[in-house]
């Protein structure tokens, strides 16, 4: 998988999860520390979010980040 692919697959993920949750992306950008404009590049697929804004995300949406070996 390339990574244009990676990252709008990232972005559907976590645009998915957002909406579940019931949060706008104005309303969870504040809470993780980012602006709404940053949270929508990730969301879209334009840019690849650092790690720390993953683990905010998740911790935001009552989640967490688990990595599992193939």
């Amino acid at each position: 998988m390339d990574k244009e692919t990676e990252k709008q697959k990232v972005g559907e993920f976590l645009k998915a999860q957002r909406l579940a949750a019931g949060f706008s992306q104005n309303k969870l950008a504040s809470r993780i520390g980012v602006n709404q404009a940053y949270y929508s590049k990730i969301e879209n697929g334009k840019m690849c979010p650092e790690s720390i804004v993953l683990f905010r995300i998740a911790e935001a949406l009552g989640s967490e980040l688990i990595f599992t070996k193939k």
